[in-house]
């Protein structure tokens, strides 16, 4: 198998943001140009008939709307190609009057317009983000070697919104953007025109009203490639919260597997980090770990754990951190994470 994504499962409606107009659910990420294809999910687990609204935004705001009736207990995908073809740069909210479950899987391929999803090169999925929220982590991200990182940012407001974008790495602060976005609308912001050839990057999103954050990235051994011509890449929403205990279930270092915990500390003093890895057979650890602030740190499982197929960890710190995990496989298990033909990234679970 040369790819593939996970995801986690969630209860109805633990993923939308309840307003009196009914549930709302947020996609920032969302692609329908060059080799992109973006499918949104729908499940209705109800006994009654939900009655839903899809409406797409793009950069100049809201581009495509459609209304959709949800039998009771099905599934309905909506393939966003077919209702704004063309378009880099899309954010979905869906609003419906009983609690739903929503996803959004995207898939990419140079050749997209003659074959089916399963046969394309690379795919990303992602749940519904979580309630917008003023401030965003991204723990995940880098520009160095093969791979490209982009932060997608929705305003689902009626009013614009002023968003203020931090880059840090494992060295500290690395500079920083204001963006000023329409009402209703989507911005992409591409990394690697801000941070240079980084493979440790973590962004923290700050704005004057209540927005959603995700990060997708791309990678290939091939730098130049477009992100439809990479091998792989994954997609995840941002954390909207920062906290001292995070859980990651997910985690190899056996065969081809390799496994990387991200740790951000947006704070402006020093993280005590306790890291401790959990396998099948034992406890690895612990392992005592400073976190600058401002900064990011990323620990390689196999570097702990060697060999360790089944492996989650569990990091504790003094201050506030945001934990993110990304894997990646290939059979060739000597080959770098650039090279790899599969991959996929989760936020930690903070309890």
């Amino acid at each position: 198998m040369g790819a593939g994504h996970a995801n986690l499962g969630i209860p109805a409606g633990d993923f939308s943001t309840t307003t009196q107009g009914g549930h709302l659910y947020h996609f920032a990420e969302g692609a329908t140009a060059g080799g992109f294809q973006t499918w949104v999910l729908l499940l209705n687990p109800n006994e009654a008939e939900a009655h839903a609204t899809v409406t797409l935004m793009d950069t100049a705001g809201v581009a495509a709307e459609v209304e959709l009736a949800l039998p009771p207990m099905t599934r309905h995908s909506v393939s966003l190609d077919g209702l704004l073809p063309d378009a880099y740069d899309v954010s979905t909210t869906v609003t419906s009057d009983l609690p739903l479950a929503a996803e959004r899987s995207m898939y990419w391929d140079p050749e997209a317009a003659s074959l089916e999803v399963w046969q394309m090169r690379g795919g990303s999925s992602t749940s519904a983000s979580p309630a917008p929220s003023n401030d965003w982590f991204l723990a995940e991200g880098s520009t160095g070697g093969g791979f490209d990182t982009w932060v997608l940012v929705q305003n689902p407001n009626e009013d614009p919104a002023v968003v203020g974008i931090d880059f840090v790495t494992q060295d500290g602060p690395a500079g920083h953007l204001d963006l000023n976005m329409p009402a209703r609308s989507r911005s992409t912001l591409r990394l690697s025109d801000h941070v240079h050839d980084q493979f440790e990057v973590s962004t923290f999103v700050s704005a004057d009203r209540p927005i959603v954050v995700e990060r997708s990235m791309y990678w290939d051994m091939r730098a130049a490639s477009s992100a439809f011509e990479a091998v792989e890449g994954h997609s995840n929403a941002g954390s909207a919260r920062s906290g001292t205990v995070w859980l990651v279930p997910e985690g190899s270092s056996g065969g081809g597997f390799e496994t990387f915990i991200l740790i951000a500390n947006n704070g402006e003093e020093e993280a005590d980090a306790v890291l401790t890895f959990l396998t099948d057979s034992e406890a690895v650890g612990p392992f005592d770990l400073k976190v600058p602030p401002r900064s990011r740190m990323t620990v390689r499982l196999s570097d702990h754990a060697p060999n360790a197929f089944a492996a989650s960890a569990l990091v504790q710190a003094s201050a506030p951190v945001v934990v993110e995990r990304s894997m990646y496989w290939d059979m060739r298990a000597a080959a770098s994470a650039c090279e790899a033909m599969g991959g996929h990234s989760a936020l930690g679970l903070d309890p």
